[in-house]
C-alpha cells in the first residue's frame, strides 16, 4: 500500500518483473498503533487487476504490514 496523490491509499501486486496489477477493491485494518515506539501494524486484502482490466484478477488475502515512522 502506498499513499496516492489524492489522499487515499492504493495497493499494487507485481507477481513478476513485467506484470503490474492495481487494487480495484479491498480493505486495510490498523490493529496496533504504538505512538511512543512510532510503530503501526495491521492487515490488508485486495483484488488486483491489470490497468486494462483484461486477464485474470488476483485475490490477495491475509496480508500484514509493520510501519515505523
Amino acid at each position: 500500500f502506498t499513499p496516492s496523490t489524492f489522499g487515499t491509499t492504493r495497493a499494487q501486486y507485481n507477481p513478476s518483473s513485467s506484470t503490474f496489477k492495481g487494487a480495484i477493491s479491498g480493505s486495510i485494518k490498523v490493529t496496533e498503533h504504538d505512538k511512543d515506539a512510532k510503530v503501526m501494524k495491521g492487515t490488508f486484502n485486495f483484488i488486483a487487476e491489470d490497468a486494462l482490466g483484461s486477464g485474470p484478477q488476483d485475490n490477495i488475502t491475509d496480508g500484514t504490514f509493520v510501519v515505523t515512522y
